[in-house]
């Protein structure tokens, strides 16, 4: 499976008519049936890139982390940084829905479960397993970090690793052996 199809597996699904539907925003919004394979292609290229363009940025962002420790920053780089996210997920969100402007909306909609499904369905066992341990050993490491310089950031990685991880072995569960 191409890397493109793996990246935006939990973006389609087809209905029981066999109808390609589109959800561009995830299980969060609603479905959109695709006209043909053309279209479905030029979206997934699109969400590909626009996935890339989003890795980008949010490296930007945490190498903005690195400057000083969090718990000094004062208001007003807590107020640019939420400023900053908040343009650039409502930016990224109504890019999304242009996306699909102009197409049929369906009725149906994706739930968790289905979601997990696709993703785990799209993604090789051994990433799966390697991005639970790589949650586990985040943990641990934020934890050890924690006890040698306690800081806020830590207990945000090492609260945030657990859950990520138990998302990731539930993925594992879905996928074929």
């Amino acid at each position: 499976m191409s890397i493109e199809r793996a990246l935006t597996a939990t973006y389609f699904k087809r209905d029981r008519a066999g109808r390609t539907i589109v959800y561009p925003l995830g299980m969060l919004g609603r479905g959109y049936f695709v006209p043909d394979v053309a279209t479905e292609q030029r979206i997934r290229s699109k969400l590909t890139r626009g996935f890339i363009a989003l890795f980008i940025i949010m490296l930007g962002q945490s190498l903005v982390f690195e400057i000083g420790s969090i718990e000094n920053w004062p208001a007003e780089t807590w107020a640019i940084m939420v400023a900053e996210l908040i343009v650039l997920l409502g930016g990224y969100m109504f890019w999304l829905k242009r996306l699909v402007r102009g197409f049929a909306p369906a009725a149906e909609r994706m739930g968790l479960t289905e979601s997990l499904q696709l993703r785990s369905e799209a993604w090789p066992r051994w990433l799966l397993r390697g991005l639970v341990w790589s949650q586990i050993v985040g943990a641990i490491w934020a934890g050890i970090d924690f006890v040698m310089m306690p800081s806020l950031m830590t207990v945000v990685l090492a609260v945030l690793s657990l859950p990520t991880a138990a998302l990731y072995q539930t993925m594992l569960r879905f996928s074929r052996p």
